[in-house]
């Protein structure tokens, strides 16, 4: 097995390979995320509003997410941390329309 105990890898700081560090950012960032796509998909099933497009924003959600991911693995070049920001923007654009979505559709807005 390996020489480190199991207390020697801290959060938040760097450790392992370039591509181990990258991918450790990667999953913090789907995670960081979850909670907010999860409560407007569950406030939309509650508040009835579920239809064909707020499933096609869920899955341009889904798509942004992976092209994020994918880029954050890919390198740290200036490319990949534009084109992972490309993903992250995507993602909050298409939150802000659910939500304008929900508003409109139970008639708040």
């Amino acid at each position: 097995m390996g020489t480190n105990k199991s207390d020697e890898f801290p959060a938040g700081i760097k450790h392992g390979s370039e591509f181990y560090w990258r991918l450790n950012r990667a999953h913090l960032n789907c995670i960081e995320n979850l909670p907010l796509f999860g409560v407007l998909v569950l406030v939309g099933a509650f508040a009835g509003v579920l239809d064909e497009t707020f499933g096609l924003v869920s899955q341009i959600v889904l798509g942004a997410r992976i092209f994020q991911t994918l880029a954050h693995l890919s390198s740290g070049s200036v490319f990949a941390i534009n084109a992972r920001f490309t993903g992250f923007i995507v993602q909050y654009g298409s939150f802000a329309y659910l939500l304008w979505h929900i508003l409109h559709n139970t008639g708040i807005v």
